[in-house]
């Protein structure tokens, strides 16, 4: 399972990304309880969030890797299609771990949106 996660998948972390891979591997090596799913994972919500995305009042940031599944796409794209002002941005030369492939530009766009959050806004 290790080899899997840390060098066969193509859409974990992409095949070009020789130090997120090393970096998964010794992680994954360090902690192999972290390769078992808590069968409530497993299981999935009780009530699909789907139809309650537009519950969610504050909009947030949905990060994803160019090179991530196609259903990762699809469903940051109903994401952000159910939250009203989401914002999804897909970043080039990562998969599903954006933070380690990418940190310099996940980290960037992190405090951007996490600046722009905490900013005071005019009173209407």
């Amino acid at each position: 399972a290790i080899a899997y996660w840390s060098t066969d998948d193509p859409y974990f972390v992409t095949p070009g990304s020789t130090a997120a891979r090393a970096r998964v591997k010794a992680l994954l090596t360090a902690n192999p309880q972290n390769l078992r799913v808590p069968w409530s994972l497993l299981r999935g919500p009780r009530v699909p969030a789907l139809g309650r995305l537009g519950e969610i009042k504050l909009p947030p940031l949905i990060v994803i890797g160019a090179e991530d599944v196609p259903d990762v796409h699809a469903h940051s794209g109903a994401i952000q299609a159910g939250i009203a002002g989401a914002r999804r941005v897909v970043v080039r030369g990562a998969g599903h771990l954006v933070h380690m492939e990418q940190p310099e530009e996940f980290n960037r766009l992190a405090l951007e949106f996490l600046s722009a959050a905490i900013s005071p806004r005019p009173s209407p």
